[in-house]
């Protein structure tokens, strides 16, 4: 529960440094009113996405082992990515290393396998 508490006051610390680097890149003589709201508008759009991907990747069935797993099997990207990735970027594409391990089985009794395979 602490953990959760922590991340959110991350992320809306985050979120409001992001906030104040538009109105500090915006707030000068060379910018209109338009511009300003046109990029927080855009900070804003892409902060949505971005949740609305966590929220899909929250949503997938997930199994421990696939972070060990891709851990020993992806190990030397993995170390390139934590190099010159921010957090941000290198947990998206870890998720992605992890989901491809991920695939859906069904069992079959041996009677079904017998009918599939003379099929």
């Amino acid at each position: 529960m602490g953990k959760g508490i922590y991340l959110y006051g991350m992320m809306s610390t985050q979120r409001v440094e992001g906030i104040n680097a538009i109105i500090k890149k915006y707030i000068n003589s060379q910018s209109s009113l338009v511009d300003f709201f046109q990029g927080i508008q855009s900070f804003l759009h892409n902060q949505a996405t971005k949740a609305e991907y966590r929220d899909w990747i929250e949503s997938l069935p997930h199994i421990n082992i696939l972070t060990s797993a891709s851990q020993q099997i992806f190990l030397h990207i993995i170390k390139e990515l934590k190099k010159y990735f921010t957090s941000e970027l290198y947990f998206i594409q870890k998720v992605q290393l992890d989901v491809s391990l991920e695939y859906n089985a069904t069992l079959f009794l041996p009677e079904e396998y017998n009918s599939i395979v003379d099929a």
